[in-house]
């Protein structure tokens, strides 16, 4: 399935391949293919490993109430 990602996805993605992204951050590339946006949970560790900034990734000012909890479902971060 085609997700619509983020731009803020996109550039993490430029920066590191989805399989990279995925073992930086201990978990599968299937869940980084699922992103549309960077969950709250993992936004500082893609910060870290990929270089790209907050304010590119989107998440500065996007929290949304029940965000956290879709972000959770699977490994705890």
């Amino acid at each position: 399935a085609n997700v619509h990602r983020t731009s803020g996805v996109k550039a993490a993605l430029e920066r590191l391949s989805a399989a990279q992204l995925a073992e930086a951050l201990g978990i599968t590339s299937e869940a980084v293919y699922q992103w549309h946006k960077v969950p709250l949970t993992r936004v500082h560790d893609v910060e870290r490993v990929t270089g790209v900034p907050l304010h590119v990734l989107g998440r500065i000012f996007s929290a949304t109430p029940g965000d956290e909890a879709g972000a959770n479902s699977g490994r705890k971060a």
